[in-house]
């Protein structure tokens, strides 16, 4: 199968283009073992209850925007938060879906992005090249822009 002109212009302009999609809360936690998360204008609380006998505790984390804070691999598209209280935090990380790295906990997206419907739009041949360049936390969802990489 060849490269047909078609495909140079439209790989052309996705790859100067950068475009949005947005992870709404519910759909996050539940590629994230179906945690908790509440998203506000630049935080993000995750959590669970853990159950004892009769009780359940509240375990979350308080997590902060920080928008460049980026990570692309083949295997992820991640964002970095920073880390608002430590208490908690080893409960919250042993559920899966995050990697501490220094002062950032990452949340790998990438299961997330696969089930929006602005990835759906996406041309196939582009699906797997798309990068992460920034995020924003809203009220109710993330807002990521991303872009089609050359190569990755």
């Amino acid at each position: 199968m060849g490269i047909f002109s078609e495909d140079l212009i439209n790989l052309g302009n996705l790859i100067d283009a950068e475009f949005e999609i947005k992870v709404p809360a519910q759909l996050l936690g539940q590629t994230l073992n179906e945690l908790n998360v509440e998203l506000s204008e630049g935080l993000m609380r995750v959590g669970f209850k853990k159950k004892r006998f009769i009780f359940s505790k509240k375990v979350e984390v308080l997590l902060k925007e920080d928008p460049p804070a980026v990570k692309n691999t083949s295997l992820e598209r991640s964002i970095g938060l920073l880390v608002g209280t430590d208490r908690n935090l080893k409960e919250v990380l042993e559920r899966g879906g995050f990697s501490l790295e220094g002062d950032h906990v990452f949340i790998n997206l990438w299961d997330a992005i696969k089930q929006t419907q602005e990835y759906s739009k996406v041309p196939k041949q582009f699906k797997e090249r798309i990068i992460l360049s920034r995020y924003k936390l809203k009220d109710g969802f993330v807002q990521l822009w991303v872009r089609v990489s050359k190569g990755l």
